[in-house]
C-alpha cells in the first residue's frame, strides 16, 4: 500500500468501490475497483447493474488507476484537464493496485486476483499514460510478473513517438488492450477537442492506423478507437474507412459524462442511456445516421459507457475527484 495514504472518500456501489485517496504529499488521486460480467469479443457487456446477473470477484475484476497526479493534456471534455502536479512512479502505480486489493477486504472482497477468472487493470483515470511511459511500462512488467493472467487496458490520446515504445516490449504487448481516444473523423475535429495539433503533437489518424497494424503482429486483439459522440459534429466515417482496415480496429461509442469543462465549452453528448441499453429505438435521427454510416463502412462497433452505477454516483473517470471538490459526492448508502 501507499505509505501515509489517507482514504478521503469511498463511493460504495453494488458493483464495487471508487476511492478518492490522498497521498503523503497531499496530492489527491482516484481509483476504481469493480466486478463485472464477462464481455464478448468486442468488449460489450450488459449496461445496467440489474442485468449483470450473478457476479463476483471470481468472475471479472476491473481496477482503474492513475499514471500521474492530475493531467497535462487539454482535452475539452475532461474534468482533470491541465491539472498536472507530478508523475507517479512505477512503484506508485503498482501500489494503486495493491491498495484496491487491500482496501477491498473491508467490503468482503478477495485480496487475490488469481481467484478472478478475468483480472483487468485499466490505465485510464487521471493522466496520459504515454506521458509517463517509462514508469508505465515498468509497472506493467511488474503486474504481469505477479499476476500472469492480467489484462492491461491502455487508454491514450496518442502523443507522437511515445506510443511506439509499446512495440519494443512483445513480452507485455500480448497483455495490453490498446484503446485510442480518437473522438473525431478528421484532424481538425480532433485537434479542436484535444486543443493540440493531431499529426504533430498527437498522432494523426494514418499514424494510428499504421500502429494498429504493427501492434496486432504482437497481439492479435483488435485495437479500439474510442468516440465520445457529440451533438452537432459532422462525422464522416467513410473518410475513416479510407484510413483504417476494419480487420484491425473496432469503434467504441461512448456517451459524454458531463463535467464542468465540457459544459464550459458547450459540448453536448449525443448518446443517451436508452441507446446504450439497446432496448428501445435509437434516440435521435442524428445518431441513427451515424450508426448507418458506421455499418455501411463495415466497422465493428460497440456502445461502451461506464456502467449505470458509476454515472449515477459520479464515480466514472475524473468525476469522483471533481464531485468531491464541488462537495457533491454521494455514496450508494446516502442515495438509497
Amino acid at each position: 500500500m501507499f505509505k501515509d495514504t489517507t482514504v478521503i472518500k469511498t463511493i460504495q456501489m453494488q458493483c464495487g468501490q471508487a476511492y478518492v485517496v490522498q497521498l503523503a504529499d497531499g496530492s489527491l488521486i482516484e481509483l476504481g475497483d469493480v466486478y463485472l460480467p464477462n464481455e464478448n469479443k468486442l468488449g460489450t457487456r450488459p449496461y445496467r447493474y440489474r442485468d449483470f446477473g450473478n457476479i463476483s470477484d471470481k468472475n471479472k475484476r476491473v481496477i482503474t488507476l492513475c499514471t500521474m497526479v492530475g493531467c497535462s493534456m487539454k482535452c475539452k471534455f475532461c474534468s482533470v484537464r491541465q491539472t498536472f502536479k507530478r508523475l507517479l512512479t512505477a512503484e506508485d502505480i503498482v501500489n494503486e493496485v495493491e491498495f484496491c486489493l487491500e482496501e477491498g477486504k473491508k467490503y468482503g472482497r478477495s485480496s487475490d486476483p488469481m481467484e478472478s477468472k478475468e483480472f483487468n487493470v485499466l490505465y485510464t483515470r487521471m493522466g496520459e499514460p504515454t506521458a509517463n511511459i517509462t514508469n508505465v511500462i515498468t509497472s506493467i512488467q511488474e503486474l504481469v510478473r505477479r499476476w500472469p493472467h492480467v489484462k492491461i487496458g491502455m487508454s491514450t490520446t496518442a502523443p507522437s513517438v511515445r506510443v511506439y515504445d509499446f512495440l519494443k516490449y512483445p513480452d507485455i504487448a500480448k497483455h495490453i488492450m490498446m484503446q485510442f481516444s480518437v473522438h473525431g473523423t478528421d484532424e481538425d475535429m480532433r485537434s479542436g477537442l484535444f486543443m493540440a495539433p493531431t499529426g504533430k503533437v498527437l498522432m494523426g489518424l494514418p499514424e494510428i492506423a499504421k500502429f494498429a497494424k504493427d501492434f496486432r503482429k504482437l497481439n492479435p486483439r483488435m485495437i479500439s478507437l474510442n468516440f465520445i459522440l457529440f451533438q452537432g459534429f459532422n462525422y464522416d466515417f467513410k473518410r475513416l474507412r479510407e484510413i483504417f482496415d476494419v480487420e484491425d480496429v473496432y469503434l467504441r461509442l461512448s456517451p459524454l459524462n458531463a463535467t464542468e469543462n465540457s459544459v464550459s465549452f458547450g459540448l453536448r453528448g449525443l448518446i443517451r442511456e436508452e441507446d446504450v441499453d439497446q432496448k428501445a429505438p435509437i434516440s435521435s435521427q442524428e445518431l441513427k445516421d451515424i450508426i448507418q454510416q458506421i455499418e455501411e463502412c463495415g466497422f465493428s462497433y460497440a456502445f461502451a459507457p461506464a456502467i449505470d452505477e458509476e454515472i449515477t454516483y459520479k464515480a466514472a473517470c475524473g468525476q469522483a475527484l471533481e464531485m468531491l471538490k464541488a462537495d457533491q459526492l454521494k455514496t450508494f448508502g446516502e442515495m438509497s
